[in-house]
């Protein structure tokens, strides 16, 4: 067998038990599958990882200093939060932002590290190595003894400076705008998660307002129940009657029950963005100007701020930016030369050599690089065809990004007028209910009614008041939407 085909046959046995180790399934060598998923991984391998764990958290450093506001909740069960001050919270203890801010961080950084990419490369290297020499074969005389052994010590020091290197211009702009995408990024984290808590607090509030109501309308019901028994021992009623009104009663129960899971998912989501525990949101009082906002703000003008203050869009556009910065960069990888200076200082000391002597040198090598890639010179190909495609899906996400806000923009403005309708007959319901029901109960006092059809009338009353209570802060959701969506810092007093 040759030395081709030796190797190809060593290959293939290398090859053929890679694969097998690759292959980690339940079987005779791989893991307990069944094993790992009732009782989960090893024990000490647990408890090494906890371990390595805590040595991190507990670093004297910046990473020790992320526990104070974020490895717990600040709990005080009794305080009532108002969203000024749910807002403010976030800000200092909300994760998703503080991860922004981490994200400006590495931006600065990677701004710096691309500078440093033009200046000047300075290494030094050292080396300690003994060279065993055979001679086998020689038509020199000198060589003819043939074997020398000796150690030989290498010092250098190494400068190289870029004098044109395009890519490295073009990756110094790029971390730039980089960085103003994290800016932006960082804007667009705290509208976001200021929104969220607004929109959830408001939900929250929704959903106490209906519990209050429902509360309401079940204490009547329970008023009715007790009157129809009585009429009903005599005589003076039917039993259906009693047994619907209890149906009533418990499926106001259950509403009940459900709306209070409501709340507590929504409080619970108050608490994990503002890392403190939120029991009692106090009420939203809104201001005079913010219903019918619909109608002082016209949707083309509110399209117009968006298109302009919305920071996703911002943060959209500099994608496109950046996506040209890396095209003009990977065009001057594959195309453009590179010219370097660099100046090597070596120092060998050789203890011996076939001559039988050894020897220390210093050479001082200063010169001028130029490298021109002709064809393929990375050998992977053309980096430019790559970001020329990223460019034009940047483009459309940037045209996608303006289009999907317009949409939303125009959709919640015409929700805003829907509810602005909404609210207008609720209130008209609730002054029809009212006045039924102060009838209702002027009737009872001249005895001319009972106090069942009286309950009935408060009942109507009650669920009245709700549906615009609700409606009122459904308003106020879309309006904060809209503010979101048009570019407006609902945590910087806009409220």
């Amino acid at each position: 067998m040759n030395k081709l085909g030796f190797l190809t046959v060593v290959a293939t046995f290398v090859l053929g038990g890679c694969d097998s180790l690759s292959v980690r399934g339940e079987g005779e060598n791989g893991i307990n599958l069944e094993a790992l998923r009732t009782s989960g991984i090893n024990n000490d391998d647990q408890t090494r990882t906890e371990t390595r764990l805590q040595a991190v958290l507990d670093r004297d450093n910046s990473i020790g200093e992320l526990s104070e506001g974020y490895a717990e909740f600040d709990a005080n069960p009794n305080a009532t939060y108002a969203l000024e001050a749910l807002a403010t919270l976030a800000l200092e203890r909300n994760p998703e932002i503080r991860r922004a801010v981490e994200q400006l961080n590495l931006s600065e950084v990677e701004r710096l590290n691309a500078i440093f990419g033009y200046l000047p490369q300075v290494s030094l290297s050292f080396s300690q190595d003994t060279v065993d020499q055979t001679v086998v074969e020689t038509d020199n005389d000198v060589f003819e003894l043939g074997q020398a052994n000796f150690p030989v010590t290498t010092f250098a020091v190494s400068l190289r400076q870029p004098i044109f290197d395009l890519s490295k211009i073009f990756d110094i702009q790029y971390a730039a705008a980089a960085q103003t995408k994290a800016e932006v990024n960082y804007i667009v984290a705290v509208r976001s998660v200021s929104y969220d808590i607004f929109d959830t607090a408001l939900a929250a509030e929704q959903s106490r307002n209906r519990i209050t109501s429902l509360q309401r309308r079940q204490n009547l019901l329970g008023r009715q129940i007790s009157r129809n028994d009585v009429l009903l021992r005599e005589g003076l009623t039917l039993d259906s009657q009693s047994a619907a009104l209890r149906a009533d009663r418990a499926t106001l129960l259950s509403d009940v029950a459900n709306e209070q899971g409501t709340l507590a998912r929504a409080l619970a989501d108050l608490s994990r963005m503002t890392g403190t525990l939120v029991q009692n949101v106090a009420p939203f009082r809104a201001g005079s100007g913010v219903l019918g906002t619909e109608r002082s703000l016209p949707v083309e003008q509110a399209v117009e701020l968006g298109m302009v203050n919305n920071p996703e869009v911002m943060t959209s556009a500099l994608a496109v930016v950046e996506s040209e910065l890396l095209r003009r960069g990977a065009l001057a990888r594959d195309f453009s030369p590179v010219i370097e200076a660099y100046a090597i200082l070596e120092e060998e000391d050789r203890g011996n050599s076939r001559f039988g002597g050894g020897s220390v040198t210093e050479d001082l090598t200063v010169g001028v690089a130029v490298t021109v890639p002709l064809f393929n010179a990375g050998g992977q190909g053309y980096e430019t065809l790559t970001r020329n495609v990223q460019e034009r899906a940047a483009t459309l996400d940037y045209y996608g990004t303006r289009r999907e806000l317009e949409s939303e923009i125009r959709s919640t403005h015409a929700r805003m007028g829907q509810l602005s309708t909404a609210i207008s007959q609720a209130r008209s319901a609730v002054s029809n209910a009212s006045s039924a029901a102060v009838t209702e109960r002027r009737r009872v006092n001249a005895g001319e009614s009972i106090d069942i059809a009286l309950a009935a009338r408060e009942i109507r009353l009650e669920a009245a008041r709700e549906r615009l209570a609700f409606q009122e802060l459904e308003y106020y959701r879309a309006w904060a939407e809209f503010k979101f969506l048009t570019g407006a810092d609902l945590a910087a007093g806009t409220l």
